[in-house]
């Protein structure tokens, strides 16, 4: 057996170009799929006619929105903007907006070209900022005044700004509204991450080509006779199937490593603290690619065929188990049925489980006897297979 996988070692060193090219695929469309699922801010240009300490406050208050981003421009630069359509609205802080914002009668100027879908968002917007805005400077002068009531010195530079910075902190921990929500089917949220799934979706996809093509290596041998001959030698021929398949695991686990470290270093996907339920996901997972390698193996005749069916299952076990996209968004009960006969899906919603709802071991039990029960069927039947083929090339 130890012959073998240094036979197989040597000959991916020779010729790692698939291999490398298996590690790069993934890292690529992990860059360009994450990256999709990250929705940018809309840019509003903004003027700032006062130009007082308090109407730049507001404009830091309007950036707060994790939907818009308002750019600080001169007024004909704005009108110009807008007027060809470059911008879908403008905002103006007109002057005496400090004395609005002390009586409580705030007016900001739109400016905008046509009707848009995002001007009622916008205004709704711009509204709770200032609304936020003016609740918190009433609460800071009231507790200024209430310091100097108790003969306290507010005058110092550093105590309006300390007041502010507690007030807005004691915000966040007391709004006055909370809600919360569960969907109909279950208590559970859907949790969505583009980098976890992008990331896992297709480094799991991706594998599969990298462990049924270093299976390969058999189907050539048993063309060029040199699997007759391994079969007259002291090996046994039980070494010898268990010699490819640990070379087969060893490709694609160590595939798996490698796109585990890089994504974490190269797009910062958090993949937890406990690794252990994870790798050992992945683990199981090898083995029943690379059990579903053997019977592909077993089905065919040559490498060429090989080569032309595994695109087919790849895709397909992708599509179907949740590696292209979430599978929360798919509303068949059918397809769900489908995904669960899928290998791809057990390690996809196992390892989503315990990265994006704080699971553990409890959630790899069952993928894990499932899993292997594939394996033991796709191994027995390919061997099976193999062996009867193998008989025609005699």
């Amino acid at each position: 057996m130890g012959i073998i996988l240094w036979q197989r070692g040597v000959g991916l060193l020779r010729n790692s170009r698939m291999f490398l090219l298996m590690l790069l695929l993934p890292l690529l469309f992990t860059f360009a799929f994450s990256n999709m699922g990250t929705a940018s801010k809309i840019s509003i240009p903004l003027h700032d006619e006062e130009g007082s300490p308090l109407s730049q406050k507001a404009v830091s208050y309007l950036n707060r929105s994790s939907s818009y981003q308002f750019v600080p421009v001169s007024l004909e630069k704005l009108k110009v903007e807008v007027a060809e359509g470059r911008a879908e609205a403008g905002i103006i802080i007109p002057k005496g907006f400090s004395e609005g914002m002390a009586s409580g009668k705030v007016e900001i100027q739109m400016v905008k070209g046509k009707d848009s879908t995002i001007i009622p968002s916008l205004q709704g917007m711009i509204q709770l900022s200032l609304i936020k805005m003016h609740t918190e400077q009433t609460g800071v002068k009231a507790i200024l005044h209430s310091l100097t009531q108790l003969g306290l010195d507010v005058n110092q530079p550093q105590v309006t700004p300390r007041v502010e910075e507690l007030l807005a902190e004691r915000w966040k921990e007391t709004l006055p509204v909370a809600t919360a929500g569960k969907t109909a089917e279950g208590s559970k949220a859907f949790r969505y991450d583009p980098k976890l799934q992008s990331s896992l979706g297709f480094m799991l996809f991706f594998v599969i080509y990298s462990i049924i093509f270093s299976l390969s290596e058999m189907l050539n041998d048993r063309r060029q006779g040199i699997w007759d001959r391994l079969l007259i030698s002291p090996l046994r021929k039980g070494e010898i199937y268990l010699g490819n398949f640990l070379y087969s695991f060893m490709v694609g686990y160590g595939q798996l490593l490698i796109l585990l470290g890089a994504s974490r270093l190269l797009f910062g996907v958090n993949w937890g603290e406990g690794w252990g339920p994870i790798l050992f996901l992945l683990a199981i997972y090898t083995v029943t690619i690379a059990a579903f390698g053997m019977l592909l193996s077993g089905f065919v005749k040559n490498t060429q065929q090989l080569n032309a069916v595994v695109p087919i299952f790849a895709v397909s076990f992708a599509m179907l188990g949740g590696a292209f996209w979430p599978l929360e968004v798919v509303t068949s009960p059918w397809l769900i049925t489908v995904a669960k006969g899928i290998p791809l899906y057990y390690p996809m919603s196992a390892i989503k489980e315990i990265l994006l709802h704080q699971q553990g071991w409890n959630v790899v039990w069952l993928p894990t006897v499932v899993l292997l029960l594939m394996a033991a069927l796709f191994m027995g039947i390919g061997v099976h297979l193999f062996e009867r083929k193998g008989g025609e090339y005699r």
